[in-house]
C-alpha cells in the first residue's frame, strides 16, 4: 500500500495505491474552493483504512492513518492534522475567491513600478547624468505605451 500526497501552494492531490492500482483519490484546488483536509477511505478485508493528509502548520504537511477508528500510523504523533487557529481563520476569509494570484495579476504593474522605484533608489545616485536622462526617457515611453493600451 502506498499513499501519495502531491502538495503545492495552489492545490493538494492525494491518492492511495495498492499494487499500482488507485483505490481512492481526492484533490483540493485552493484557488477555487475553501481549504479542507482530504480524507481517503479504503476498504480492507478486516475493516476500513482511513488516511487523512493535510497541513499541520504553514510549512509542514502531516498524515494520520486509522483502521476502524484505531490509529495505526501518524507522521507527527500527538499533533492534529489541521491548520492553527490564525491560519485557518485567514484561509477561511479567502474562501470562494480566486485568492492572492488573481489580485497579484491585476496589480502587477503597480507592484513592478514599486520594485523599480526601490531598485532605482539604490543605484540612481551613482549614475552619470546621461544615463539618468536615458532611463527617464525609457520610463516615459513605457508609461505612454502602457496608458495608451497598446
Amino acid at each position: 500500500m502506498r499513499v501519495v500526497a502531491d502538495v503545492g501552494p495552489q492545490s493538494m492531490e492525494t491518492h492511495v495505491e495498492v499494487d499500482g492500482k488507485r483505490l481512492a483519490s481526492d484533490r483540493v484546488d485552493m484557488t477555487s474552493e475553501p481549504y479542507r483536509n482530504t480524507c481517503l477511505s479504503v476498504p480492507l478485508s478486516p475493516g476500513r483504512l482511513e488516511v487523512e493528509p493535510g497541513y499541520n502548520s504553514w510549512w509542514n504537511v502531516g498524515m494520520h492513518a486509522a483502521q476502524d477508528g484505531r490509529t495505526v500510523w501518524e507522521s507527527h504523533p500527538g499533533k492534529p492534522i489541521a491548520l492553527s487557529g490564525s491560519a485557518a481563520k485567514m484561509v477561511a476569509s479567502h474562501s470562494g475567491q480566486r485568492g492572492q494570484m488573481a489580485r497579484m495579476k491585476a496589480n502587477w504593474p503597480s507592484i513592478a513600478a514599486d520594485i523599480a522605484i526601490g531598485l532605482r533608489s539604490l543605484w540612481w545616485p551613482s549614475l552619470p547624468t546621461s544615463a539618468k536622462r536615458r532611463w527617464l526617457r525609457r520610463a516615459r515611453a513605457l508609461h505612454w505605451w502602457w496608458c495608451s493600451g497598446s
